[in-house]
Formats: C-alpha cells, sequence, structure tokens
C-alpha cells in the first residue's frame, strides 16, 4: 500500500504528472509538463569520452558518432585498447569488450577494409559534386532561356500546339485493338521460368519443378545438407547496429562508433522563454536556468496515512516545504470532479473522496529564515488545528479525509493558492517597483493507498 501513495500536481493543459517531472515558467506563472515544452539542441558530446562539445555540423559529418570510440557489437558496451606484447607496433594494439571478451582481432583485415571504404566514399563524393555543378549549370541555362523575349511564343510554335496533339492522339492504340489483343493473352500462361507468355495447353511441370528445386542464389548447398549452428550467426539486433556492413556470422562483426548524446534546452510553447538551459561543457552538471516546478513550487508529501475505510472519517499528514528565498502564504481551496458551467474558473480534478481543507491560510517561512520570523510562525501555528508540527521551512499538515463509499483506493484532491514577494518578469513588472506579488494556483491530487476493507 506504501507504494500506491503519491502525489500528482497539474500541469496547465490537464496532464498530470510528479513534481519532479514538471517544469516552471516565470513569465505564464504556470507550470509546464513535457508536452508543454519545446526541446532544442544545443550541443553534442560522447558519454564515453566525455570530450569536448561538438557543433551540430560537426555531429552531421561524422554521422553522429564519435570518432575516437567504439562500443561492442555483440552486447553495445564500450570497448577498451589493449596492447598485444610490447606495444612497439601499432598493428598489435586491438580492442577488448571487458562484459562479453569479445575482441577485434578476428577482424586483422579491419584497417585496409575502412580504407577501401573511405576510397569509394571519396570517389563517390566526386562524381556527386561534378553532377551537382553539371544541374547547377542546367539550371542557369534554363533560367536564361526563361528571360528570352521570344518565350512565351514556345506554346504556339511547340510540341502543344493544335498539329501536334492531333498527332499523337492517332498514334494511340484503338478499343478495337485493346480488345484483340486482350482475347489473345487470354488463352495464354505466365511462364516464370521463361520470362514469356506461352500457350496455356503446353506442360509446364517440367518449368515448374526445375524452378522450385533450384536452390536460390546467395545460399550455400551445405546449409541444405547439415542443421546450421546458430551459435555462429549473428542475431537481428546485432545485424541491424552494423547495417552499413551487411553481416551474416559472428566473426564478421566489427566494433562500432559510439554514438553522441545531446544537450537540450527547454522552452515554453506559449511565451517562447527559456525554461532549462545546460552548460556546453560535457564534463559539467549544472545549468545556466533552471525553472523546475520543485524549486519554484511548495513541494507536498505524504507522511502517514491512517487506516481508512469506505465512508468512515480518517486522516492524513501531508508535509509542506517551502523551496523559494521568500516567505510564502499557503490558502487551500476545493476543486470539482467534473466540469461545470456555473463554475467556469474552478479547477477540474477527479477525486472520490472528501477532504476538510484549512480555512485561513497557513505561512511558511522562507528556507534561511531568521529565528525571530520562525518564532512567529510557530506561534501562529499553534493557533491553528491543522498544524502538527513546524520546522524552518517545512510543516505537518493534518487533514480530515473521508473515504467515498465502495472505494477501493481513495484519492482526495484540491487547490493550493500561495502568494509571495518574487523578482518579476519584464511582462509583470510595475514602474518603480523591480519585484511582484504573485499568486499562483496549482491542483493537487493526492492519492491515499488501498483502503481496510
Amino acid at each position: 500500500a506504501a507504494s500506491e501513495v503519491k502525489v500528482d500536481y497539474q500541469c496547465s493543459c490537464g496532464v498530470e504528472a510528479s513534481i519532479h517531472r514538471l517544469y516552471w515558467c516565470r513569465h505564464c506563472v504556470d507550470l509546464r509538463c513535457g508536452r508543454c515544452v519545446l526541446q532544442e539542441v544545443d550541443s553534442f558530446y560522447c558519454p564515453s569520452c566525455l570530450d569536448d562539445h561538438m557543433p551540430s555540423s560537426e555531429a552531421k559529418l561524422n554521422q553522429n558518432r564519435c570518432t575516437k570510440c567504439f562500443e561492442c557489437p555483440i552486447c553495445a558496451c564500450t570497448l577498451a585498447s589493449v596492447l598485444d606484447g610490447d606495444g612497439s607496433d601499432p598493428a598489435n594494439i586491438f580492442l577488448a569488450c571487458g562484459f562479453c571478451q569479445w575482441t577485434s582481432k578476428a577482424n586483422a583485415g579491419q584497417p585496409a577494409l575502412a580504407k577501401q571504404a573511405s576510397e569509394k566514399i571519396a570517389r563517390l563524393l566526386d562524381v556527386y559534386q561534378k553532377l551537382a555543378v553539371e544541374e547547377q549549370r542546367a539550371q542557369e541555362v534554363k533560367r536564361a532561356t526563361m528571360a528570352n523575349p521570344l518565350y512565351h511564343l514556345r506554346g504556339r510554335l511547340g510540341t502543344r500546339t493544335r498539329y501536334a496533339m492531333q498527332q499523337r492522339q492517332t498514334q494511340l492504340h484503338s478499343k478495337s485493338h485493346c480488345q484483340t489483343v486482350c482475347r489473345a493473352r487470354s488463352a495464354k500462361a505466365y511462364d516464370a521460368a521463361r520470362n514469356d507468355w506461352v500457350d496455356a495447353t503446353e506442360d509446364l511441370t517440367g518449368t515448374i519443378q526445375a524452378a522450385t528445386t533450384k536452390a536460390p542464389a546467395g545460399v550455400p548447398d551445405s546449409l541444405f545438407a547439415a542443421p546450421p549452428d546458430l551459435s555462429t550467426v549473428a542475431t537481428l539486433s546485432q545485424r541491424h547496429r552494423s547495417s552499413e556492413f551487411r553481416v551474416r556470422d559472428i566473426s564478421d562483426l566489427r566494433p562500432i562508433p559510439k554514438g553522441l548524446a545531446a544537450k537540450r534546452s527547454k522552452r515554453c510553447k506559449t511565451c517562447e522563454h527559456n525554461l532549462v538551459k545546460p552548460e556546453l561543457s560535457p564534463t559539467s552538471i549544472k545549468f545556466k536556468m533552471q525553472l523546475f516546478a520543485l524549486l519554484n513550487v511548495p513541494n507536498i508529501k505524504v507522511a502517514s496515512v491512517t487506516p481508512l475505510q469506505p465512508g468512515e472519517p480518517g486522516n492524513v499528514v501531508l508535509i509542506l516545504s517551502n523551496p523559494l528565498n521568500e516567505a510564502v502564504n499557503i490558502s487551500f481551496s476545493q476543486v470539482l470532479a467534473e466540469p461545470s458551467e456555473d463554475a467556469a474558473g474552478a479547477k477540474v480534478l477527479s477525486h472520490n473522496s472528501q477532504v476538510t481543507l484549512p480555512p485561513n491560510p497557513i505561512r511558511i517561512t522562507e528556507m534561511e529564515a531568521d529565528p525571530a520570523e520562525e518564532g512567529e510562525g510557530m506561534a501562529a501555528a499553534a493557533e491553528d488545528s491543522f498544524v502538527v508540527a513546524r520546522h524552518r521551512h517545512t510543516l505537518q499538515l493534518r487533514l480530515p479525509v473521508v473515504a467515498g463509499t465502495g472505494v477501493s483506493h481513495p484519492e482526495i484532491a484540491f487547490a493550493m493558492t500561495y502568494s509571495y514577494q518574487a523578482p518579476a518578469a519584464p511582462s509583470m513588472r510595475k514602474e518603480g517597483s523591480p519585484e511582484a506579488l504573485c499568486t499562483p494556483t496549482v491542483a493537487v491530487r493526492v492519492r491515499l493507498g488501498a483502503a481496510v476493507p
């Protein structure tokens, strides 16, 4: 039952998710989920060697793969360079996998094959560059032709004249000719071995038997003489990873260049402002901008739940924490289980149990609060019967709950409005005041686990 206890926040689009998977837009003053943000690739890097970040043009040139690191074609683990002998000869250096013990010794001719492949690619590039130059030249000639002042007379003097159209219509076969050809072909059968139409009365048994007993091209005769050894045959996933080589046996597999990873920045779809922007260095885990909901919205956790029975009252203790550097005043309100025309602006969130919410706002101090201010908050909490305990920027809140009749997994929902003074966005900033009073409202649903029968 403990694993079924969960707290979900409702995004502005209606999607419910954990607070760890949501973002906060300070310009729209609302929550954003993964569907409400745009992802932009800032840079590429290799997750194995963590080399300097790679621009998109270079990553595209290398087919989004690292030129220094390789992965095992069997298990996709990163390969390590191993010296065979004294290491004086570069040919004695090979790649080995520490997990499945695969080595590249079997592919001794791989450098020569790679050189041949690079030469073929270079020749193809030369051919396609020449074709591109010829195509560009043909387009320039066409452009110059269309700019000719007599170009508009081409329709009258060219192949689209009335005489040319009449000549083209006379060359079409008549209906009677098509009917004659169809009647003649209906009495014939198509012979795949001869690749021709023959009389249906002709005996095609020998031709069909010869075509069916003949082995397909490229299949060795030993495959039909003895059962195949599948341990030496590459699997489909291994072939897909090495699709450019068209391998069949495991001995033909070659090391695969390591795929690149990307650092992405996230942008709000509504106002198109950045929400998350990481640093470009691959070895850095810091962010230039990190508007995560966990750092901007009061966090709610379930501390304890009394055994709930359908239709019987119980209690749930929630832990509220303030991640902001400003004190917040939190007020709670009920939400609707279904949309209603009478309350158009109210939050709608499905639930099956009733909860009693505090009627007065509750103040939570900032993370680094003064002792005097914290003492004032504790004195105010002593007068509130819903607050159980308070410590720095967290407090415990006891809420009476009545599980619905016939409900096996009770759920409660409420709206939380919190107000605080924060540096305002340029669109919300007033004259002479760099700060603004923010009063966002978020809807929360709490799953309380399984009810006691």
